[in-house]
C-alpha cells in the first residue's frame, strides 16, 4: 500500500510538470506576441505623452491590455507550482531518505520555481510605461529556457516509472 501511494504521488507530480510545461507552450507564441505589441504601445505612449493626453490614455488602457495576459499566464504556473510542492512534500514526508532515484523531483521543483521567479522579474520590466526592447528580448528568452532542464526531469521521471515497475 505504501509503495503504491509512492507510485501514485510521483505519477502525480510528473503529470503537474508535463501540465506546466504544456501550458509553458500553449501560451509561449501569444505572450510572444503579447510582449512584443506591449512593448510597440509604451513606445507610441511615450511619444505622444505630453502631447495628446486622450491619445496617452488609450494607449495606456492599450497597454495595460496587452500586459493582463501575461499575468495571467504567470499566475496560472504559479498554481501548477503550488500544487507541485503540495504533492512533493506529501511524497518526501512518506518517503524522507533522499535517495538518488527521487532527485529528480527536487531538481524539477527547483528548475520550475527559478523559472517562474525569472519570468515574474521579467514581467516586472514589462510594465505598462516599463518595456523597452530589452525587456522584452529577455522576457521572450525566459519563455524558451526551461523546457530542456524539465524535459530532462520528465525523462528522468521515466526511467524511474519503468525501474519502479
Amino acid at each position: 500500500m505504501h509503495n503504491a501511494r509512492l507510485r501514485e504521488l510521483r505519477q502525480c507530480a510528473t503529470e503537474h510538470i508535463r501540465n506546466y510545461l504544456a501550458t509553458l507552450n500553449q501560451h509561449a507564441p501569444k505572450l510572444n506576441a503579447q510582449a512584443t505589441k506591449l512593448w510597440d504601445l509604451c513606445r507610441r505612449q511615450r511619444l505622444v505623452a505630453g502631447v495628446n493626453d486622450g491619445a496617452a490614455a488609450a494607449l495606456l488602457v492599450a497597454c495595460q491590455d496587452a500586459y493582463s495576459p501575461i499575468c495571467e499566464t504567470i499566475e496560472q504556473l504559479k498554481d501548477i507550482v503550488k500544487e507541485l510542492v503540495s504533492v512533493v512534500a506529501e511524497y518526501e514526508q512518506k518517503q524522507p531518505t533522499c535517495m538518488e532515484e527521487n532527485l529528480w523531483l527536487a531538481d524539477t521543483l527547483s528548475v520550475l520555481h527559478t523559472h517562474l521567479k525569472y519570468l515574474e522579474l521579467q514581467s516586472d520590466k514589462l510594465q505598462p510605461l516599463l518595456a523597452d526592447d530589452t525587456s522584452v528580448h529577455q522576457f521572450k528568452q525566459e519563455l524558451q529556457l526551461v523546457e530542456a532542464s524539465i524535459s530532462m526531469g520528465l525523462a528522468q521521471a521515466e526511467r524511474q516509472f519503468k525501474l519502479s515497475g
